[in-house]
């Protein structure tokens, strides 16, 4: 089992000068730990967390506890850049997003996609 922390208080992530990202762990007892990251190596960072939230959301959900979010509540990251490209997928296109210079890329089904450009012309519209 891990050690509890405090995301907010004791996970630091800072741009060092040399353009590189350094987080540090504060643990209770311990010594603090820090990781740097070159910025394109973040969207792999990224892309683990999430693939092992969806993870742990999949056995939450199997074991009958409930994954909700609550939109107000979630943090708002603002993409430098958004482009659509072909996916892996049969019938899939892939939303990627950047954020400075880190790309990640979420495969979404057509009709999703096509519901969710009806609801951007729609907002457009108001």
């Amino acid at each position: 089992m891990g050690i509890p922390i405090d995301v907010q208080k004791d996970m630091i992530w800072s741009a060092r000068p040399d353009g590189s990202i350094a987080l540090r762990i504060n643990g209770p007892d311990d010594e603090p730990v820090e990781v740097e990251f070159p910025p394109r190596m973040m969207s792999l960072v990224i892309a683990e967390a999430l693939l092992t939230t969806q993870t742990a959301s999949e056995i939450l959900e199997r074991g009958g506890g409930r994954v909700e979010a609550d939109i107000e509540e979630l943090p708002a990251v603002p993409a430098t850049k958004m482009a659509l490209a072909p996916s892996t997928f049969d019938d899939h296109k892939t939303l990627v997003l950047e954020v400075g210079k880190a790309q990640l890329g979420f495969t979404i089904p057509d009709r999703s996609l096509a519901e969710f450009g009806r609801l951007l012309l729609q907002l457009d519209k108001s």
